[in-house]
């Protein structure tokens, strides 16, 4: 009798302690993740980003596919910020990185928040004209965004978003690669906002 004691005292000790290494092993996770997360855009972040697109680089995409970077730019939000305030803001970067989240669910694209209203979807072993695709669903979801005032629901600003799309091509790095995706934004912004341009 003694000896069933003992025993089920260390059974229970033991439960007790692969309780703990599964919480332990589960608050590292969180902790993983969470180190790789922007918190209010709920994309991965500046880092998430680097280390993703690295990732993404350190292989070549198969045969007539590309590895291609779309970065995302919101228009005027300075305006909507001094405007509206940060609050208002903050739900719009929070309601773009939904938006990029939809957009890329169910395919091999990373969504990341890489600067305070500039995101970027890493797209591996795609094609341009999918990344063109997936940029212009981007931009038609953001520019239906209708942003109500708490309260009355009163609509009191909508917000478009500009693109720029680069494939890699060999000898590209990812500075590179991602100051293509920039060079290609900037066009759109000065074609006029409000439109994806290909590198």
């Amino acid at each position: 009798a003694q000896m069933q004691t003992v025993v089920a005292a260390f059974e229970q000790s033991l439960r007790e302690g692969q309780r703990e290494v599964e919480r332990l092993r589960a608050a590292l996770e969180r902790a993983r993740i969470e180190a790789v997360t922007d918190a209010l855009s709920k994309l991965r972040n500046r880092k998430g980003f680097d280390d993703v697109l690295r990732d993404t680089l350190s292989s070549k995409p198969p045969a007539g596919l590309a590895h291609c970077l779309v970065v995302l730019d919101l228009d005027h939000f300075k305006r909507v910020n001094d405007t509206h305030g940060h609050p208002v803001g903050d739900t719009v970067i929070e309601t773009v990185g939904q938006v990029l989240l939809r957009a890329a669910n169910g395919s091999s694209a990373f969504a990341a928040r890489i600067g305070g209203e500039e995101s970027a979807v890493v797209m591996p072993s795609t094609t341009q004209a999918q990344a063109v695709q997936l940029a212009e669903s981007v931009r038609s979801m953001v520019r239906a965004m209708k942003i109500r005032k708490r309260g009355t629901q009163e609509v009191i600003a909508t917000v478009t978003v500009s693109a720029g799309i680069a494939a890699w091509v060999p000898g590209d790095d990812a500075a590179s690669l991602l100051s293509a995706a920039d060079a290609a934004l900037y066009r759109s912004k000065q074609a006029g906002r409000d439109r994806v341009t290909v590198a």
